[in-house]
């Protein structure tokens, strides 16, 4: 289950994380990413900044601030962050995903279709 369908509860249950463990870089890329999903973006973008800042190598964090980014319109920026990811971890599907979609809406369909099609690479 995606960390976001947990809403109000999942907010509560991180910031717990976070007050019993502050160094735990995952907790705040989870909350960051449902804020994000609830639309809540300035609060999003503070834990999201803040699982990189202790965790840059975090490859979640990169993703979710890719998210951040295209929610905020953003384009430009998010795909170069989903660019950099798929150069850093060649085989995460999902950020593949997200520069396809990404690339979609900024009308680049070549560039959506090749994102797509990197996918079927790992399924086949």
């Amino acid at each position: 289950m995606g960390n976001w369908r947990l809403g109000k509860k999942g907010i509560v249950f991180y910031k717990k994380v976070i007050e019993l463990n502050p160094e735990c870089a995952e907790a705040y890329t989870n909350l960051g990413n449902i804020l994000a999903q609830l639309d809540k973006l300035s609060e999003a973008k503070y834990y999201i900044n803040k699982a990189i800042e202790l965790a840059p190598h975090l490859d979640h964090a990169q993703h979710n601030l890719g998210v951040y980014l295209g929610k905020c319109g953003e384009r430009e920026k998010a795909v170069k962050v989903f660019e950099k990811l798929i150069e850093l971890k060649p085989k995460f599907a999902l950020a593949y995903k997200n520069a396809g979609i990404i690339y979609y809406e900024m009308a680049s369909y070549n560039k959506a279709l090749e994102k797509f099609r990197a996918i079927f690479k790992f399924y086949s």
